[in-house]
Formats: C-alpha cells, sequence, structure tokens
C-alpha cells in the first residue's frame, strides 16, 4: 500500500464486519511484526528481522499457552507478508 490510510482502509475492507475487528495495529519504520495465537494466549511482537520477531513471539505466546502460531506477519516495507497459519 502507498499510504497507511489506504492500508487501513484495505484491511477494514477484508475484515467484513466492523465489530469483529475493532483494532488497528500498525509497524513503522524498517521492522517486521508478527501476530501469533493459541487458544489461551496471543502475542504481537515487532523487531529488525523477521526471525527474530517470529521467534520471540511464539516464544511470548507460548508462556501463556501451549500451541502457538503464526496468524500474520509483515515487515514495515511490505515484504515477508504471512496471512494465515503456520
Amino acid at each position: 500500500m502507498d499510504t497507511r490510510k489506504a492500508a487501513v482502509a484495505s484491511a477494514r475492507a477484508s475484515c467484513g464486519d466492523a465489530a469483529s475487528c475493532p483494532v488497528e495495529i500498525s509497524f513503522f519504520g524498517t521492522e517486521c511484526g508478527v501476530f501469533t495465537y493459541s487458544e489461551s494466549s496471543w502475542a504481537i511482537v515487532a523487531r529488525a528481522d523477521m526471525q527474530k520477531a517470529k521467534e520471540s513471539a511464539l516464544s511470548d505466546c507460548h508462556k501463556k499457552g501451549k500451541t502457538c502460531r503464526v496468524v500474520a506477519s509483515v515487515c514495515a516495507d511490505g515484504a515477508q507478508r504471512v496471512s494465515g497459519t503456520e
């Protein structure tokens, strides 16, 4: 996306019902962000390196839950975008 406003509009449009997606998360600068989830926990972490962000997010999520998975990840420049499970 060219602008943050366009990115937010695209995310909201793909979400469907606004009540299902009331929160917006942004990563700025050059960092990469990873969102992990389990039935009992979640974590969102940003780091300069995608692998470090993934390891840290999974570690943080595992502290509270056992079967955490990567839900989404992306670097601020749009690289390494993952959406789904890992």
